[in-house]
């Protein structure tokens, strides 16, 4: 009796974050066409990108020739973790994230800011099981070069949560905004 409690207090809990992000957040959260999920907020877009095994192993070691005993043992590696390029962009803002507040406002201190992105942003990424359960962000960069990319880029990992589908869940206190929640379905992490 105790665990069909808890399984319908989970479900509730992960339906009432949805609910909150569609009606609160304006969203497009719907996986794209290009294999993105992505959600649009004021004037934010957020895109999330599912990365499997093999993409993970392009980004980490792209330049190097590597047999295919290495490639499955980093493949194993990478097995228990998913990972996402996650990327916000702000309409009509063509710069890094950082330069997008005003360095005039009090409110705002652009060491902080600055230190927030490239390490405390980690503390506020998370992925919620369909169990309830509450993993943190394990795998965290910042891809600082908005002059070659033109994008404000982040490449997070988390451990696989258990079960089908789950939500991953960001909140940024200096957009404003409240959390942005996906519902994920973890077959996107079958490569």
């Amino acid at each position: 009796m105790t665990k069909i409690i808890c399984s319908i207090l989970v479900l509730l809990f992960a339906s009432s974050c949805m609910k909150d992000s569609a009606s609160v957040n304006n969203s497009e959260d719907r996986f794209g066409t290009a294999g993105i999920y992505k959600k649009r907020i004021k004037q934010y877009k957020f895109l999330l990108r599912p990365l499997g095994t093999e993409d993970l192993v392009k980004i980490n070691y792209k330049n190097q020739d590597l047999s295919d005993d290495q490639l499955r043992e980093l493949a194993n590696e990478y097995k228990d973790y998913c990972c996402f390029k996650f990327e916000i962009l702000v309409d009509g803002f063509n710069a890094e994230i950082t330069e997008y507040y005003d360095k005039n406002d009090d409110k705002v201190n652009y060491e902080e800011l600055v230190s927030y992105y490239l390490f405390g942003m980690q503390n506020d990424l998370k992925i919620f099981g369909a169990d309830g359960n509450e993993m943190p962000c394990n795998i965290y960069f910042f891809e600082r070069n908005y002059s070659l990319l033109k994008s404000n880029r982040f490449i997070i990992g988390f451990r696989k949560p258990a079960g089908e589908n789950f939500t991953f869940s960001y909140n940024n206190t200096y957009l404003n905004i409240g959390k942005v929640n996906f519902l994920i379905n973890k077959q996107d992490f079958t490569s």
